[in-house]
Order: structure tokens, then sequence, then C-alpha cells
């Protein structure tokens, strides 16, 4: 690419996106383009916690831990049967197990 040559995009806003666009535009005195670049690069972006794998072993604990929740608000709706503190302390254990890979004290699991 030469010096002289940009690169462009192209994005697609609804017409209230568009007028709240055009009139910050005339407010700050700035072209569309201009206002756009500004606020985007002078944003600093949050930076992901996790990668995307650990990002997927969390979900997939935190869809056990909220399946686990379920059962046990199940159990109690229906009054206290067998195996509720087994239930208990399984989701006791997932939220401990949970704490420890966020914090990085994770083993092996």
């Amino acid at each position: 690419m030469r010096g002289s040559e940009k690169r462009q995009t192209h994005i697609r806003f609804t017409e209230a996106e568009y007028s709240q666009l055009l009139n910050d535009s005339e407010v700050y005195g700035e072209t569309v383009p201009n206002l756009m670049k500004a606020v985007y690069f002078r944003k600093k972006l949050l930076q992901p916690v996790m990668n995307r794998e650990d990002a997927l072993q969390v979900l997939t604990a935190l869809n056990r831990i909220g399946n686990n929740a379920n059962q046990i608000a199940r159990q109690l709706n229906s009054g206290f049967r067998q195996g509720f503190n087994s239930m208990v302390e399984e989701l006791r254990n997932d939220i401990q197990s949970m704490k420890h890979y966020i914090l990085g004290l994770r083993g092996n699991s």
C-alpha cells in the first residue's frame, strides 16, 4: 500500500444511531469519520481476562453450577428430599473449584 492510499470500511447504522452520530458530529465540529476515529483510538479497550480455551472451560463450569442450582431449587420447591445435602455439597465444591481455577490455583482439573 502506498503512503497516500488508505483502507476503508463501511458500517451500517440504524436511523437513530446515524441521527445521533450526525448530531455529535455537528456538536464537536468534526466529520463523522474523524469523530469515530477519535472516539475509537482515544478509548482504551478492555483486555480479555482469559484466552478462549480458558473462557470455554469457565463457561462449562458455570453451566454445571447453574444446572446444580436448578436441581436444588427444584428440590426446595418440592420439599426436602433425600440427596439434597449431597447436591448442596457438590455445588459448593464446584464453586470452590471455579475460584481456584480463576485464581490460577488449579491442579490437573
